[in-house]
């Protein structure tokens, strides 16, 4: 009885988040990312990746050429690998993680521009697998204002400013916002009940944003 009440709860919550999107239950799903989609986020990243870094106009970025993604548990071994040919050899792959030991710590420009380079040239191939085509932004970002922002809202929580739209279309693959990234619920219990009542994605589109 109780297993039949979740699942009734659930497909409550996504009739009715459907419903106030779309107006019907009917609407197809927008396309999802082309290859240029695809791109628009790697640049993106590059560019977050560069601005990071601090340098000022007189550091020259370089362009990388004929990237190599890899997977997630090799990138570590190839960029140490990678700052290892460019002379920087107090960078290893440890735990799975990139581990720089150094006496004071200090990484000059050098060094800086030549980690961003290899950086690039070996991105982690499963970034991209939770990008969103602009129609699906626009989809998403209507679901949050229309539906989820008030379910969250009526339920006490205080999500404080909701960005404006061409702020999300543009940085959306970024992670610029998600309602859910305030602190709600933070027993797993009351967020994994939350989440049934206000679901965080609309119906077919998978949560890039999980965490």
């Amino acid at each position: 009885m109780a297993a039949a009440a979740a699942r009734a709860a659930v497909l409550a919550a996504v009739t009715v988040a459907a419903t106030l999107l779309s107006g019907c239950t009917t609407q197809p799903l927008p396309a999802g990312p082309s290859d240029s989609d695809v791109a628009r986020y790697y640049a993106a990243i590059s560019d977050s990746r560069w601005n990071s870094m601090g340098f000022g106009p007189a550091v020259e970025r370089p362009v990388v050429v004929d990237a190599q993604p890899v997977a997630p548990e090799v990138w570590a071994a190839r960029v140490a690998g990678c700052m290892n040919d460019a002379g920087f050899p107090n960078y290893s792959a440890q735990g799975g993680g990139l581990t720089i030991s150094s006496s004071d710590g200090v990484q000059t420009t050098e060094e800086r521009v030549a980690l961003y380079a290899c950086q690039e040239l070996f991105p982690i191939e499963s970034d991209a697998a939770g990008v969103l085509s602009t129609g699906q932004l626009r989809y998403v970002y209507s679901y949050y204002v229309r539906f989820l922002v008030p379910c969250l809202e009526s339920r006490g929580y205080d999500l404080g400013d909701v960005p404006p739209a061409d702020r999300f279309l543009e940085q959306g693959n970024l992670g610029v916002w998600n309602p859910y990234w305030n602190d709600l619920a933070s027993e797993t219990d009351d967020r994994s009940a939350l989440q049934t009542q206000c679901p965080p994605m609309p119906p077919g589109i998978a949560d890039p944003y999980s965490r």
